[in-house]
């Protein structure tokens, strides 16, 4: 086999040339597997690959593409499952449609011509080559069918021959089998997730079965996990389930006719931890901040107070800075303590509006922030109103300012003292201005209540430095920023 020339001499030295070897998928020859781009061919034209990803481990096609040649795929998929793949491309006998080339010397070579790479050598491909031997052009191009370097009769002599006898790839058909793309994945949770699909195309015969299947390896077949959910074209949805936590799964859609089976997209997803047994840490998907939990009755509380400044659809929740921007709010917000995350934020979350409550979407996925009678459950499993107080907040001066009176912190809820950001004041004097760390920690409901002149206010919780009661209050403007601890679904 010649070295590929350019102006200067070889064009790859110690080659003699390049060329692009791609995987096809076995029952579905449009879906192309894997791709290996400039491969190099010594002058034997062998070429040795060792990129091939040892998941890649089923049968394929494997195609051969060169700058200026017909497209050539093996006679059938050929098996990656062992070490080491030998395939040759040197007889009709091996190549799909016996689409090769016989040489003078009874040996046999791909079709060359195809310059413009349409799958067909015809007057399309003769006419720039006629152009550039015009010019005497060189160099390592599409247009130098022979690879000597230079653009003459000698590459428009075999561009003609083989345009003359309609010379054209020879594919395995995809068509045959139905056409299927793969749903995003969504609802993921610890052992569950939703996707899908739709079959655009049911191919040569009706469609019989689909679904998605999984693995916890890329490319999942039939003998994989997999759903059954209905037959025809048209919109699927499948739920799987059985899944474990914190793992990368990869799916893709499948249907099926009395031709075969093809797939959709390969798609991955990593599952949620299970935070379902109260008192483990639970991870929030949308910052992967951790929480501490703990079990107040028959109730799972956060024991820490929320710091999220994500929606969990992902929409990033305002923070506002100003004092007056925020005593006029009527729309989701959250701050930190004086404006400084970094002095107050780990340690007591954030501060958030009850607009930002009212969204629905401000706990975390399997999460909400507690009504006001969820609040009274626990209050009324600690004790009471008169009791509770002490045996949820932290214990000792780190945060409390002194006496901090009955704290035991029996319960786990390790309440702080995060203080409050106000809401609009009559005279403006106290407007959105920051109050109270180290002396009370209050904290929201998403329950409204009926005031006497008959607007809904905010209801909360509050927990004093110097009683171990816990208060509840209904008739806070909806402007007030307080700390939020929510309890799972």
């Amino acid at each position: 086999m010649n070295q590929a020339q350019n102006e200067s001499g070889s064009q790859f030295p110690g080659f003699a040339d390049q060329i692009n070897v791609e995987l096809h998928n076995s029952e579905s020859y449009g879906t192309i597997e894997y791709t290996m781009q400039d491969v190099n061919l010594s002058a034997s034209g062998a070429a040795s690959i060792a990129t091939i990803p040892v998941s890649l481990n089923g049968s394929y096609y494997v195609t051969i593409k060169h700058r200026n040649s017909i497209e050539t795929t093996t006679a059938n998929p050929v098996s990656f499952a062992g070490y080491e793949i030998n395939q040759s491309f040197g007889l009709p006998s091996l190549i799909y449609g016996g689409n090769l080339l016989l040489m003078n010397d009874g040996s046999y070579t791909i079709y060359g011509g195809d310059v413009n790479q349409d799958g067909v050598i015809d007057t399309g491909d003769m006419s720039p080559v006629d152009n550039d031997a015009a010019g005497f052009t060189s160099g390592y191009i599409a247009n130098d069918v022979n690879g000597d370097g230079i653009v003459d009769t000698g590459d428009m002599t075999i561009v003609d021959n083989n345009s003359s006898s309609f010379t054209g790839s020879a594919l395995p058909s995809p068509m045959d089998l139905p056409v299927v793309t793969t749903a995003i994945v969504s609802e993921i949770t610890y052992n569950s997730a939703v996707s899908g699909g739709n079959v655009v195309s049911q191919g040569g015969s009706e469609v019989i079965a689909r679904g998605v299947c999984w693995d916890t390896s890329p490319m999942p077949t039939l003998t994989n996990s997999h759903t059954s959910d209905g037959t025809g074209t048209g919109v699927f949805i499948s739920t799987i389930d059985g899944l474990d936590p914190i793992t990368n799964y990869y799916i893709r859609s499948y249907a099926t006719n009395s031709v075969g089976t093809s797939y959709g997209e390969n798609l991955s997803f990593i599952t949620l931890e299970n935070t379902s047994q109260c008192g483990m840490i639970m991870s929030d998907p949308r910052d992967g901040k951790m929480y501490n939990t703990i079990q107040i009755g028959t109730q799972c509380w956060m024991a820490e107070n929320l710091e999220a400044t994500l929606y969990n659809n992902g929409t990033p929740i305002p923070n506002v800075t100003s004092n007056s921007e925020w005593a006029g709010l009527t729309s989701g917000a959250y701050c930190w303590y004086l404006n400084d995350q970094v002095t107050y934020g780990n340690t007591y979350g954030a501060m958030y509006n009850w607009y930002a409550i009212n969204t629905g979407i401000l706990a975390p996925v399997g999460w909400h922030v507690p009504s006001y009678d969820e609040w009274l459950t626990a209050v009324s499993y600690l004790g009471g109103y008169d009791f509770a107080g002490g045996e949820m907040k932290e214990t000792g001066f780190a945060h409390w300012i002194s006496p901090n009176s009955g704290a035991t912190n029996s319960s786990g809820f390790t309440g702080l003292p995060g203080g409050y950001r106000s809401s609009f004041n009559v005279d403006n004097t106290y407007s959105g201005v920051f109050f109270g760390i180290g002396y009370i920690g209050v904290f929201y409901t998403s329950s409204e209540l009926l005031g006497w002149n008959g607007e809904y206010y905010s209801t909360n919780f509050l927990l004093q430095g110097n009683q171990g009661a816990i208060s509840s209050l209904g008739s806070g403007e909806k402007q007030y920023g307080f700390s939020i601890r929510c309890i799972k679904d």
